[in-house]
């Protein structure tokens, strides 16, 4: 089983999401037969952090916190870079 790696689409393209509802994104994660690795930024903004809290609750999805804020991949590139590496390592 190979692991993958989700984040909607408003993430690069500035554009709405396809997604419409939370239920939906939900049922989308959930078809997924990869394990999925959720990195949620402890200062992140409310309504985002909550989002992504809710979907790190799914079965199949690990979740790892990083102090920083939405931008941790650029302030922590390094921490990210190894929860990565770390969760590929452990879903081969």
């Amino acid at each position: 089983m190979k692991a993958g790696i989700l984040f909607f689409c408003s993430s690069l393209t500035g554009e709405i999401d396809p997604i419409e509802s939370r239920s939906e994104a939900f049922c989308l994660i959930e078809s997924l037969a990869q394990p999925i690795l959720t990195i949620i930024a402890e200062q992140s903004p409310p309504y985002s952090k909550t989002e992504m809290e809710a979907i790190g609750e799914l079965a199949k999805v690990e979740t790892i916190r990083l102090p920083g804020t939405l931008g941790i991949h650029e302030e922590a590139p390094e921490a990210v870079t190894e929860a990565i590496r770390s969760f590929m390592a452990r879903n081969p």
